[in-house]
């Protein structure tokens, strides 16, 4: 690859990240479904409270999801991005580490399970993604939660 077809791929991965974030915000499941390839893989046992199942494992994009989508009910959320370190390896694969902070507003329900009224948290997304067609998606996912704040 070239350095404009480099430039090219990071500044798209960039806007899939972008986009997953608005759109899980949103709660806009499907669009959100369509920045992740079918096989994706998703890791989220290292996190200090956002284990997504039993062992934080997840495979495929439908399955993670939906249990987001059903993990999210009755909470507003903000998340936020920062800093994206990427790295293209080829010209249909690359990785991404995204430092992150997010808000949790619990609505009724969620507030019994919580004892709280919001969560502030902070901490990376480790990210592979694989290029199909013109767009990169997200193949694999690793989220580490290093703090969390309830309030």
């Amino acid at each position: 690859m070239d350095k404009i077809d480099r430039l090219t791929a990071i500044e798209q991965i960039r806007k899939t990240k972008a986009r997953y974030f608005r759109y899980v915000d949103a709660k806009d499941w499907e669009a959100w479904r369509t920045l992740f390839t079918d096989d994706l893989v998703v890791d989220s046992s290292a996190s200090t409270s956002a284990k997504l199942s039993d062992d934080g494992r997840i495979n495929g994009a439908d399955a993670f999801v939906a249990m987001v989508k059903n993990v999210l009910t009755d909470i507003e959320t903000i998340h936020h991005g920062h800093m994206g370190e990427i790295e293209v390896l080829g010209p249909h694969e690359a990785t991404a580490v995204w430092a992150m902070q997010d808000w949790l507003y619990f609505g009724p329900t969620k507030k019994e399970i919580r004892k709280a009224d919001m969560m502030e948290g902070w901490g990376y997304y480790f990210e592979r993604y694989r290029r199909l067609g013109d767009e990169w998606l997200i193949c694999e996912w690793k989220h580490v939660r290093t703090r969390s704040e309830y309030r």
